[in-house]
Parts: C-alpha cells; sequence; structure tokens
C-alpha cells in the first residue's frame, strides 16, 4: 500500500512512506519502507491509521500555512493515536517557529530519548544545544535587565504601619440624642436629652456600658419652667445579630439622676433599661434606635429648711433615643 506521509522540517515538508505511523524524520529524510524497524509505534486499526493520517495531514497543512499552534493540536492527536516519537519532533518543530523555545527543547529531547538511532539524531542534538544556548542568553539580559531597573529606582524604606493600642480592641465611642415623658414621679414632664456613650465588649455578644447624658424637664408637658439635668449610666449591653447586617440590642444598668429646681434640687436613682436595633453603616460606623425605661425613687434637697417638698415617691420616665457608635 502507497500511502505518502507529510511531515515539516524547518520551513519545508518531506514525503515519506509508512505503515501504520504518520510522522516526522530527519531533515535529509528519504522514504523508507518499515518505519517500526526505528521506532517504536502502536499497532492500529484501519479506522485509527485513517483518523492519524488525517490528523497529520491537517496538521501539516496548517505548519505550512505559518499556523503553529492550530498544527500543534492536530499533531497532538495524530501522536495520542500512534504514539510516534517523530510527531514529537513535529510538535517541537512549531515552538521553535513559535519562539517558544523551552517546550521545543522538551519536545526534542523526547524525541531523542524514544527515538536514539534516529538518522537525525546528531542534527536534533545540535539543534538543542544551539536553543539552549539562546535561552541561556535571553536569561542573562533579563537579569541584567532587571539589575538595570533596580538600580534607576530609589530605594524606599517601607512604611512602618502603626497599629491601635489593643486595649482599643472592642471600644466603640457614640453619641445620642432622644426624649422621653414622665409617667409616675413628682410632676408630670416631657424630657429632652443629649450625651455620650461608650461600650467595651468583653464578650462576642456583652459590653460594659457607660453614658453621661444632660438636658431639660419641661413641666406639665407644655414645655414651660425647663429645669436643668445631668445623668449618669452604668450597665451592660448585650447583641445579637437577627439577619442581615442587623442586630438586636439590650442594655440594663443604674441610672443617677440631678435635677435643678428653683427650690432646691432633686435626685433620681433609678433602675434603666433600653432596647432596640444595631444597624452597622460601615465597619466603623453604627446607628442605633433604641426604647428606653427607667423606675426608681426620686427625692429632694431643699435651698432653705422652711421649704416644703412633696414626699419623697417612685418616678416612671419612658422614651426613645438615637446614637451613632464609631467601632474601634
Amino acid at each position: 500500500m502507497d500511502t505518502q506521509f507529510l511531515a515539516a522540517r524547518g520551513r519545508s515538508v518531506v514525503f515519506v512512506l509508512a505503515i501504520g505511523v504518520w510522522g516526522v524524520v530527519s531533515s535529509s529524510a528519504a522514504a523508507f519502507d518499515d518505519p517500526a524497524s526505528k521506532s517504536e509505534s502502536k499497532k492500529l486499526t484501519a479506522d485509527q491509521r485513517a483518523q492519524a493520517k488525517a490528523h497529520f495531514l491537517t496538521g501539516s497543512e496548517h505548519f505550512a500555512d505559518q499556523n503553529y499552534e492550530l498544527a500543534i493540536q492536530y499533531f497532538r492527536q495524530a501522536f495520542d493515536l500512534t504514539q510516534s516519537p517523530e510527531i514529537i519532533y513535529n510538535i517541537g518543530r512549531c515552538h521553535e517557529e513559535l519562539g517558544q523555545l523551552d517546550a521545543a527543547i522538551e519536545n526534542y529531547n523526547t524525541y531523542l530519548h524514544t527515538y536514539p538511532d534516529a538518522d537525525d539524531a546528531d542534527e536534533v542534538k545540535h539543534r538543542i544545544t544551539m536553543l539552549s544556548a539562546i535561552v541561556e542568553e535571553q536569561q542573562k539580559e533579563n537579569s541584567l535587565n532587571g539589575d538595570e531597573s533596580l538600580e534607576d529606582e530609589p530605594i524606599t524604606e517601607p512604611e512602618e504601619e502603626t497599629d491601635p493600642p489593643e486595649w482599643l480592641s472592642g471600644l466603640r465611642l457614640g453619641a445620642h440624642a432622644g426624649g422621653a415623658a414622665t409617667l409616675t414621679g413628682v410632676t408630670d414632664s416631657i424630657v429632652a436629652t443629649v450625651g455620650l456613650q461608650g461600650h467595651y465588649e468583653i464578650l462576642d455578644w456583652l459590653a460594659l456600658s457607660i453614658a453621661g447624658t444632660g438636658g431639660y424637664y419641661f413641666n406639665d408637658y407644655l414645655m414651660t419652667d425647663p429645669r436643668f439635668y445631668v445623668a449618669a449610666f452604668g450597665g451592660g449591653r448585650g447583641a445579637w445579630r437577627v439577619f442581615g447586617p442587623v442586630m438586636l440590642t439590650a442594655s440594663a444598668g443604674l441610672r443617677y439622676t440631678w435635677i435643678e429646681i428653683r427650690r432646691g434640687s432633686l435626685h433620681w436613682l433609678a433602675a434603666a433599661a433600653s432596647g432596640g436595633a444595631i444597624y452597622p453603616l460601615t465597619d466603623w460606623l453604627w446607628l442605633t434606635g433604641e426604647a428606653t425605661a427607667a423606675f426608681g425613687y426620686i427625692f429632694g434637697e431643699k435651698k432653705h429648711p422652711e421649704e416644703e417638698f412633696a414626699d419623697p415617691d417612685l418616678q416612671t420616665e419612658v422614651g426613645g433615643r438615637l446614637a451613632v457608635e464609631f467601632v474601634f
């Protein structure tokens, strides 16, 4: 059976006669009758031989058209069927034409290892030596270029990052504003309040809390007769994530309030609680809305002994507040 095999050698093609194998031979190749005597190949069925031939010829056509990447694909398909080392040489030639010298050297070495007695073994060894020298020269040039670029660039010391003190971790400071109304107590009043607050996380869900507030009590819900007050709170606050970034929060503690009045002053010691939600606007800024309540004992301090006060009473207050918190 006369079958011609197309082989790519450099920019040329070579026709060889083979039985069951489509491959490449030496640059001085001539027709030969039994390549199996020179290289080990798989025994192919008629269908496999036809497929190998088709892949090889298509790869050779792409090689001739200088479409080397496509040629590699078809040569590899032919090699997968035949395991012929001659096709490995073709693949190496494609890589060489693409300038992929390391891949070309690897394929040439595989060709020689599999086919050590090839007629063109000396020529392929010479080609490997030549390409290896080119690769080495390129590496030296790249190394020199890299050294020159380093010399041109001024050397700058890396800036040291200053981390916040460890004790600040878990600290949240904020400011709040709100209002309240007294339900029982010495007088019926509404309250306007502003203040500062701080929370220090001791567990993933629990923080120690303090707050300082100030504002005015207004008599009889009519915004008249303002009475200045200051208050301090200490206790704990818990926070639990419920959905998305939103957290539910609840706090409880003790509150002391000093209220200035015309006849003297009032002192209110109360148990205070609040509950609401926290929404993180960013990693470092939170928005909080809470309902508040306080219940405790209020008593007076007279400016003049002859003045009379109402008997000490229990005062209840409910309200709400909005706060922004800065997270460290």
